[in-house]
């Protein structure tokens, strides 16, 4: 009896810690991180994020299916693993860039360690959020210059009317008449307001500024198509409705769907530009000064077209019997698209 009893007690004991062994963790390893971010990043500019692993000399590292994140946009990504008596350092070196302005954060990357085929005990390490302020490639020197708002000023009103009047009541008008031009001065200074300049104002000053440097000449043309997909951007987010500068070139296009263009312009035109500047600042794509002349062409008709119109009165036509009200908007339009020197060229 007695014999049968501890023979109970013995598989009670045994049965947790087998439940024990087979619930056991993954294997003991560590990370450790560092970052590095030029002072003032711009847009474009490496950032280098480092990640040191530390392991058992028989297991592996297994990195994320994919570094890139958001705005995140990885460029280059190394590792090397230095082994040791009983253990190994695996150090990933992953090179990012941010393409638009603005503070962004790199959420955190899981990698695991794990013997060779044994996915079940594998263990997850995650780096620590990065943040980054990412400023514009613009210089200041060629933001639009507009003049500054003029101070308040008092706009005073003197109506003085001379009457005069034949004999004695001379003396008596002119009294009356100062008294009524002191009442009517105002007092009050009527504060002037400067309003801000239009947005086609902004983008064509922006466009015109990058005609004439010289990114081209010196091969910069990553800054160069950034600096023109800003523009086009900021523009038609002003004047459409929505953040140009934050979305994608697909939400963009998605954002125009259904908006009616004038002539000359259609929303395949805009979405073609902005995917061709995608090309380049994301694609690696190295383009021609000629193709890059084409594409500044092709941004400053897209605002010259799609600016507000100012509204022109009926003219009348004096050949004809009757009165009759003739609208040449469109032809005066028309011309002042044509004398822009950056106006899309027929093919001959």
């Amino acid at each position: 009896m007695r014999a049968s009893l501890f023979a109970v007690l013995l598989m009670l004991i045994a049965v947790p810690a087998a439940a024990q062994a087979d619930t056991q963790s993954g294997p003991d390893a560590t990370l450790a991180q560092t970052h590095s971010a030029p002072e003032n990043t711009q847009v474009g500019q490496k950032i280098t994020l480092t990640v040191t692993i530390d392991h058992p000399v028989d297991t592996q590292v297994v990195p994320p299916e994919s570094f890139d994140q958001g705005r995140w946009e990885i460029v280059n990504s190394s590792s090397v693993e230095t082994p040791a008596e009983s253990r190994i350092k695996t150090v990933w070196t992953l090179d990012y860039a941010v393409f638009r302005p603005g503070t962004t954060t790199l959420q955190p990357l899981e990698f695991l360690v794990m013997a060779p085929g044994d996915d079940a005990n594998a263990t997850p390490l995650k780096t620590e959020p990065v943040d980054v302020k990412v400023l514009t490639t613009w210089p200041d020197d060629t933001e639009p210059a507009f003049s500054e708002p003029q101070p308040a000023g008092s706009i005073w009103v003197d109506d003085y009317t001379l009457a005069y009047v034949g004999g004695g009541l001379a003396g008596v008008a002119l009294l009356a008449l100062g008294v009524w031009g002191w009442r009517r001065r105002r007092e009050d200074a009527i504060e002037i307001y400067v309003p801000p300049p239009p947005p086609h104002e902004v983008a064509l000053t922006k466009l015109g500024a990058l005609a004439g440097s010289d990114l081209m000449e010196r091969g910069q043309f990553m800054i160069y198509y950034v600096r023109l997909s800003e523009a086009v951007r900021e523009y038609l987010g002003k004047i459409y409705g929505f953040p140009g500068t934050e979305l994608t070139t697909y939400e963009i296009e998605q954002r125009l769907e259904g908006v009616k263009f004038p002539r000359g312009v259609a929303a395949e035109d805009i979405v073609s530009l902005l995917q061709h500047c995608d090309f380049v600042k994301f694609g690696g794509v190295e383009p021609t000064i000629s193709q890059s002349t084409d594409a500044l062409r092709r941004a400053f008709s897209i605002v010259e077209l799609t600016k507000p119109k100012p509204f022109y009165p009926p003219k009348e036509d004096s050949t004809s019997t009757g009165s009759v009200a003739v609208d040449t908007a469109a032809d005066d339009e028309k011309q002042a698209v044509e004398a822009s020197p950056w106006a899309p060229k027929e093919e001959e």
